[in-house]
């Protein structure tokens, strides 16, 4: 199975303005985009590395966080109360997930980017 995060930039407010990032209308430049792809890239490896570990060290865990999202999306995962880590769209996560995440503009939305890796518990694509 493979999951697939859309990252709306106007909806889930990212902090791009780490990367003083200024965004005309709903368009990003094509270095803007680049930025953004590394950062998302770097948020989900960094994230997806101490979420995988035996013990969870929640202190990182927030630190990765606090880093890369803002406060509004953080209360609003916390209160959303699912059953799953809303992060990565799933329960548990796996090391191996890093082998096939996948980070990519969504072409019919251009201010969203797709997010997706395999699933390697179900063996599915």
């Amino acid at each position: 199975m493979k999951y697939k995060i859309v990252l709306n930039f106007f909806y889930c407010i990212f902090i791009f303005t780490l990367l003083n990032l200024s965004v005309y209308g709903n368009t990003f430049s094509p270095s803007q985009d680049k930025q953004i792809s590394e950062m998302l890239n770097h948020f989900y490896k960094s994230y997806i590395n101490e979420i995988s570990k035996d013990t969870h060290n929640f202190l990182t865990i927030n630190s990765i966080k606090n880093r890369y999202l803002t406060l509004v999306l953080q209360d609003k995962i916390a209160l959303s109360e699912i059953g799953y880590d809303s992060i990565i769209d799933a329960q548990d996560s796996s090391l191996e997930w890093l082998d096939t995440l996948k980070i990519e503009k969504n072409k019919q939305k251009d201010d969203e980017f797709l997010i997706s890796y395999t699933d390697t518990y179900s063996k599915k694509l």
